[in-house]
């Protein structure tokens, strides 16, 4: 199925008037701040940082924003015609940071094409390029959104699909390994932990090892000395399956 391209305005709903551009045959009753390309719903996403502003006041962009649609053609010919009209109305109506419009728009559009794939190289160089770089406040606020948020079954299943048959390298897991070192669950988290364990049966219930795993536990557990501080944990397991066992003869 071919994607629908298009080419959006958004408008700025607190400046209300009469913009005419004769040269690309827009007329808007508010004033245009962003022009863009995309397919599906890429209107909504974010822009740069000074459009992102912007849209946090607006609200939903659906409400200020105008969609010229290029369907019934060929899905790259619709690209094409998506672009083509980005570019004409950014020169059009104009940039902001050049002096020559009200438009947020940082470039003069028709880059960016869709399903480009970067190389490893221009990942890595990209990832470089932010280390110490404050993120954007929308950002982090949309972390707080997302904060305690259950996510829904279709999101679960599709981690686990993305994860399915993967294996950490030596390298990850030495790394998680040293993260986690010298770490200690909070008296809460381990309170959380055991109470959600009540009432749960274990991985071993009803089931028996065989002949051969006892033999294999046997053969691995010869000539180990347990610490001190293992045989005080023994000591005190015993003592408690004996007064366990004292209460309920009782």
């Amino acid at each position: 199925m071919n994607r629908v391209f298009y080419t959006y305005i958004l408008v700025d709903l607190r400046k209300p008037g009469r913009y005419t551009y004769d040269d690309c045959n827009l007329s808007f009753l508010y004033e245009p701040f962003y022009v863009g390309k995309g397919t599906g719903e890429r209107y909504c996403t974010g822009k740069n940082d000074y459009a992102n502003r912007v849209m946090k006041i607006l609200g939903p962009p659906s409400l200020y924003s105008i969609l010229i649609k290029f369907d019934g053609v060929e899905e790259l010919l619709s690209e094409d015609l998506s672009f083509l009209h980005e570019v004409r109305f950014i020169k059009q109506i104009g940039r902001s940071d050049l002096r020559k419009g009200p438009l947020l728009n940082f470039t003069d559009g028709g880059e960016g094409p869709s399903g480009l794939k970067m190389s490893p190289e221009s990942r890595m160089r990209m990832s470089l390029a932010k280390v110490g770089k404050p993120q954007s406040y929308q950002l982090v606020a949309s972390y707080a959104t997302r904060k305690g948020k259950p996510k829904s079954k279709s999101h679960c299943e599709a981690i686990a699909r993305s994860n399915t048959g993967k294996l950490h390298s030596p390298e990850a897991k030495e790394k998680m390994s040293k993260l986690k070192l010298g770490r200690k669950h909070t008296v809460e988290s381990r309170d959380l932990m055991s109470k959600s364990h009540l009432g749960s049966r274990g991985t071993m219930t009803g089931k028996f090892h065989s002949e051969e795993t006892r033999k294999k536990m046997s053969e691995s557990h010869k000539g180990r000395k347990p610490t001190d501080k293992a045989r005080e944990n023994m000591r005190i397991a015993a003592l408690s399956r004996k007064n366990a066992g004292v209460l309920s003869t009782a």
